[in-house]
Parts: C-alpha cells; sequence; structure tokens
C-alpha cells in the first residue's frame, strides 16, 4: 500500500479511464482545489515538480505505466488495473492552503483556448503514436510470414501492440468528444 497526500489522490482518483497526461493531472489538481475552496501556495514549476515526484514514486511501485517517449514533457501515464486497491489518502497537504471563501477559477477565453489547443496537441500525437502501432502490426506479421519458426512469439506482440492501440482508440474518442463539447458551449474558438 502506497499513501498518496490531497490534493494528489483526489485527482488520481477522477482519472476514472485510468489513462491521463501529466499536464491533464495538473489541471486536475488545481480544479480539485479550487473546488475545495483551497489555494494553491507553491509555483507552477514547484507543483510540477512536486507531480514528477508524487508519478516517478507510483512508478516504481508499478502502480503505474509511462506511455509516452523517455523525455517527453507532457508525457502520458497509465493506471494499472488494480490500482485504487493499492493506493490510500494519507493527510495533510503541503500544496494548499484554506481560503476563507470560496474562489472558483475562472478562464478566460484565451486560457480555454490555449488549453483547448494542448488537448489537441494531445490527440494529435495520440494519432501518430496509433499509426505507429499499426505499421508495427504490419511489420509483425509480415515477419511472421517470413520467418515461420518465430511466428507464435510475433503473435504475442502483435497481441500487446493491439491491446495498446485499443486503449489510445478509448483515449482519443475521450479527447475528441471533449474538444468537440468545448466547442459546442462556445468555450472555445
Amino acid at each position: 500500500m502506497i499513501g498518496v497526500r490531497e490534493p494528489f489522490y483526489s485527482a488520481l482518483m477522477n482519472f476514472t479511464e485510468g489513462v491521463f497526461f501529466i499536464d491533464e493531472f495538473i489541471l486536475e489538481i488545481k480544479q480539485v482545489c479550487a473546488l475545495n475552496g483551497e489555494e494553491i501556495i507553491v509555483s507552477d514549476k514547484e507543483l510540477r515538480h512536486m507531480v514528477h515526484n508524487q508519478l516517478a514514486r507510483l512508478l516504481n511501485r508499478g502502480l503505474l505505466i509511462f506511455c509516452s517517449h523517455k523525455w517527453k514533457r507532457n508525457a502520458l501515464y497509465q493506471k494499472v488495473d488494480d490500482f485504487n486497491e493499492h493506493v490510500e489518502l494519507l493527510t495533510g497537504n503541503a500544496v494548499v492552503k484554506d481560503c476563507t471563501e470560496k474562489k472558483h477559477i475562472e478562464y478566460s477565453k484565451g486560457q480555454l483556448s490555449k488549453e483547448l489547443q494542448e488537448v489537441m496537441e494531445n490527440a494529435a500525437s495520440l494519432e501518430k503514436r496509433k499509426l505507429q502501432l499499426h505499421g508495427q502490426t504490419e511489420g509483425y506479421r509480415l515477419a511472421g510470414s517470413l520467418l515461420p519458426d518465430i511466428k507464435d512469439l510475433l503473435e504475442q506482440k502483435i497481441e500487446l501492440v493491439s491491446t495498446e492501440a485499443e486503449k489510445i482508440n478509448g483515449v482519443l474518442l475521450a479527447l475528441n468528444d471533449a474538444i468537440d463539447t468545448a466547442k459546442n458551449q462556445n468555450l472555445a474558438p
């Protein structure tokens, strides 16, 4: 069992699909704090550093899977299936302080537009990854037809690649739906 403090715990639990980007995680932390009437007392740079540390702890314990290139700034993570069984809420919080009056984050159209652009960029990078996985599958099939002795091993790899592609398709559906919703609600251009 590994303990995680607020607001990281609530933000992690809000990702019910189990897949999230670092920037989405940071945004979710800010929203959790705003909904709880708390003010973040660390800078954005410090918050990003703290997020990386929390995610590294969870990666080392095998509770998260790193799904991006090694040095990608906005990396994609995936929770393992039994994630919720191994994570517990710890008391205490060094990121926020209670505000006497509840303040909700109000985004200007410019900020929403910037965040929507980031979501669209994430969707585009996932589309590229999906194409890479499709090419990888085709490569394994070609190699299997040319090398029948290892065809069974390659079939297992094809299955793993297909599973990853299906997960990416799910994330893409959600991202594209969010983009369409934001545009339909006139929240973004």
